[in-house]
């Protein structure tokens, strides 16, 4: 299998990853290692009278510290050290420890408030004190965003990108909810990674954001899926009409629909639609009002592909601005030929066998598209290099639930080559919410001769019972 560390991602999908800063701790214990062995020694003094020499108020109650780990991680609170006052008489005596109000900088969870209970504010500053004492913090749902918003407020970096993670691996890949939730917290806190992650579910789950939510979704919010190559979806046309209806939800007027337009048309990618889409779209009240004042958009769609169709070679057809494949599970490039309409209203699942023990051979082959060398953006249907599919089920524990697990086996051919997949899953041929992986990578050299390393898939642990069989879509570009 490929080199590297299993992920683990909460209720969500393993996949070969490459290591990150944290990962030689425990997955429920992730520690900075910029502490050193003094860490070690200093924990015992945290929340102790012992040598403290400050008092911390936070959510009406009292924590003991001291100036000098406070002030090593934080420029903020070496400052409002420096104006503290001590505890006691007025003015303060000496000896008496300092006391820095915190409830006045806002990050204490208000009655009313979505950030837990007292008890979670009392675990979340403990938690807080632990990693500046210790540099190892065990965040959970419950404590979680106050510690985001105490390394954020006192900028500790270390454990911001800490809980960046954690929420990031609570999300996962599927989490939809969480990931609309975040959203709007991630932007506003500028938190980066955090807001990557959410973006990654939501692009890979574009089709089943539920219609409210989607239509709650500001302008610059659907620019930042739409953008992406990695957006998951059956075709453009489709992305089209979930585009469509949020612009229908939204009321625009005629003057504002073209602002509108303006900051959406650059991202719809209509040389990817087939003849019949380009079509289709051109039929609908927003397709024509688009046409009446853009006709080029259509035009240059239809020259690409017809382009791309005769000149075999590209030589031509490389001078032509194409567009990159997004992540299509119904992929009919510039040039490819769509065999009728009945085919492409064809459900994309096909019933799978499901293996219990690794097999030495599967006759399921993924679905793989292989860019041109002369444009990396024209891709087509290499039938003669797919990839074999082995589908295998796992327990977590005996009368636990059930996952499936997917090995990708490359062509030998394809060493060396970046690739992106998309990996469908559904329990059952009826079931509306599927399971969507995303992975991508370069194909790695196996250790056999003339052999690519395998490529191994993880789902959740979803199922209740055993499968024999799932309903499963595999696509992989290769650039």
């Amino acid at each position: 299998m490929s080199s590297g560390t299993e992920m683990e991602w909460h209720q969500e999908v393993i996949i070969k990853a490459p290591k990150s800063d944290d990962e030689d701790c425990e997955p429920s214990q992730k520690s900075c290692r910029k502490l050193g062995a003094l860490s070690h020694h200093i924990q015992k003094f945290m929340n102790q009278p012992e040598l403290s020499d400050v008092v911390l108020r936070f959510a009406g109650k009292q924590y003991r510290s001291h100036r000098l780990i406070l002030g090593a991680w934080s420029g903020i609170f070496e400052d409002k050290l420096a104006k503290a006052p001590r505890m006691g008489t007025a003015g303060g005596e000496p000896g008496q420890p300092f006391l820095l109000d915190l409830d006045e900088d806002g990050f204490a969870p208000t009655s009313g408030s979505n950030s837990g209970s007292a008890e979670d504010a009392d675990a979340a500053f403990q938690q807080f004190l632990k990693f500046l004492y210790s540099g190892k913090a065990e965040p959970t749902q419950g404590t979680v965003k106050v510690v985001l918003s105490l390394a954020q407020g006192y900028k500790i970096k270390p454990l911001q990108e800490m809980c960046e993670r954690f929420i990031g691996k609570d999300i996962g890949q599927h989490n939809i909810d969480s990931a609309l939730e975040w959203l709007g917290e991630a932007e506003a806190k500028d938190l980066g990674f955090l807001k990557e992650s959410c973006l990654k579910v939501l692009r890979s789950y574009v089709q089943y954001i539920p219609d409210v939510a989607w239509q709650a979704l500001r302008l610059d919010q659907l620019v930042s899926i739409i953008e992406s190559s990695d957006v998951v979806i059956e075709d453009e046309y489709c992305l089209f009409l979930k585009i469509e209806a949020w612009i229908k939800s939204k009321q625009v007027t005629v003057e504002n629909l073209w602002a509108t337009l303006e900051v959406i048309l650059p991202h719809i990618r209509f040389s990817n639609m087939t003849i019949w889409q380009l079509q289709q779209f051109s039929k609908s009240r927003l397709g024509q009002q688009i046409s009446q004042k853009r006709p080029e958009i259509v035009t240059e769609a239809l020259q690409v592909r017809a382009l791309a169709s005769e000149e075999v070679d590209f030589s031509e057809v490389s001078e032509i601005q194409f567009v990159p494949p997004r992540l299509y599970l119904k992929f009919v490039p510039p040039g490819g030929r769509l065999s009728s309409i009945k085919e492409a209203k064809k459900d994309i699942f096909t019933r799978a066998r499901v293996n219990h023990t690794l097999s030495n051979y599967s006759d399921r082959r993924a679905q793989v598209w292989r860019s041109n060398p002369q444009n990396r953006n024209v891709h087509r249907n290499a039938a003669d290099e797919t990839w074999e599919v082995n589908i295998m089920s796992r327990q977590e524990n005996v009368g636990k639930l059930w996952r499936v697990q997917v090995l990708l086996t490359p062509k030998w051919d394809h060493i060396g080559k970046e690739y992106r997949i998309v990996l469908y899953i559904k329990s059952k041929e009826d079931t509306t919410n599927p399971i969507i992986i995303t992975h991508s990578g370069t194909v790695e050299k196996g250790t056999k001769r003339a052999t690519a390393d395998g490529i191994v898939l993880i789902g959740p642990y979803i199922l209740e019972e055993k499968p024999d069989y799932i309903y499963s879509r595999e696509v992989v570009f290769i650039n």
